[in-house]
C-alpha cells in the first residue's frame, strides 16, 4: 500500500493544533471520529497535536498557520500545494468533516468554457 501511494505521488495532509485539550476534549473526539469517517480516502492524512510545548513551537515557527490569539487550528496542506486554515476557536466542532472535504480538493477545470 505504501508503495502505491508513493507513485500515486500526492496527498493531502490535515494537522490540528490543540494547546489546552481538556478544553478541547470534544472536539478532539469528533475529529478522531471524522478522520475514522474520512479513513478510506489514500491521499488523505489527518493528525493531531496536544502537546502545549510542541503547539507553541509550532505557531513560532509558523505564525501564518494559526490565528493571531489563538494556540488552536486546523491546517491542511492540499496535494498542489495550497494551504487551508481553520481557526478551531472560532469555528463549531461540526465544520470539521465539511472544511476537510471542501478544502482538500479543488473544483473541476473547464477548458473553454465547456466540461469534458
Amino acid at each position: 500500500m505504501d508503495t502505491l501511494l508513493e507513485d500515486m505521488g500526492y496527498n493531502t495532509r490535515v494537522v490540528a493544533f490543540y494547546y489546552d485539550k481538556e478544553e478541547y476534549s470534544e472536539d478532539i473526539k469528533l475529529l478522531k471520529e471524522y478522520a475514522q469517517h474520512l479513513s478510506n480516502r489514500m491521499n488523505l492524512r489527518i493528525g493531531m497535536v496536544t502537546d502545549p510545548k510542541l503547539v507553541v513551537r509550532m505557531k513560532k515557527a509558523h505564525p501564518e498557520f494559526f490565528p493571531e490569539v489563538s494556540l488552536t487550528g486546523l491546517v491542511l496542506r492540499r496535494y498542489d500545494g495550497a494551504i487551508r486554515v481553520l481557526d478551531l476557536s472560532e469555528n463549531q466542532p461540526a465544520i470539521i468533516n465539511w472544511w476537510i472535504c471542501a478544502k482538500s480538493t479543488k473544483p473541476l477545470d473547464h477548458h473553454n468554457g465547456a466540461m469534458n
